[in-house]
């Protein structure tokens, strides 16, 4: 019991260092709240929209969504086995 609390603790961790990291990533291009609600936004898989003609704001997001499905299956897969 002990141990999975302590999974969930890292994974916790791991997720709120993600979604600071694209915060500020995404802050050069938007405001704070809006570079916030974006990383927020893609961190939990819904996506939100982004302007088209911008190609930093879309690698940015391309690569916060990429991480997330690796950390994603790294998790299931370390719950599940």
């Amino acid at each position: 019991m002990l141990q999975n609390l302590l999974r969930i603790e890292i994974l916790l961790m791991i997720f709120t260092i993600f979604i600071l990291i694209f915060t500020f990533l995404y802050s050069f291009k938007l405001k704070f709240i809006d570079s916030l609600y974006t990383a927020v936004s893609f961190q939990t898989f819904i996506g939100t929209n982004i302007p088209e003609n911008d190609n930093y704001l879309k690698s940015v997001s391309i690569s916060q969504m990429i991480l997330s499905y690796i950390l994603f299956a790294i998790i299931l897969y370390n719950f599940l086995s």
